[in-house]
């Protein structure tokens, strides 16, 4: 039987694939649900910034875009349509992730 792998060891592969970037981003999204993306743009930045003053983690739209496919892909975040605009939320898998990452720093 193969050795089975421990939330520790899962939660380890989730962040190297995602990047530990966009654990910002995440971060955004856990200070404050229900963002927008131009709201969790700037949220995501002014989080990046009290570690790194000097730069911004997102400088386009493009790069916002690439940071939520990647954790709506792994099902780390969720985007409910209100209207004409897409709303960002924690999942389930999102809220352990960080809660996670915040108590193994």
């Amino acid at each position: 039987m193969e050795n089975e792998l421990t939330k520790h060891d899962v939660y380890g592969r989730i962040i190297q694939n995602i990047q530990k970037d966009a654990l910002f981003v995440l971060a955004a999204i856990k200070r404050k649900e229900g963002l927008v993306k131009h709201q969790l743009e700037e949220e995501a930045n002014a989080i990046f910034q009290k570690q790194y003053p000097s730069t911004k983690l997102i400088n386009s739209r493009f790069s916002l875009d690439n940071y939520v496919a990647k954790l709506e892909g792994a099902s780390l975040i969720e985007i409910r349509e209100t209207g004409r605009s897409k709303q960002y939320y924690l999942s389930d898998i999102g809220q352990e992730l960080i809660q996670y990452y915040e108590s193994n720093l």
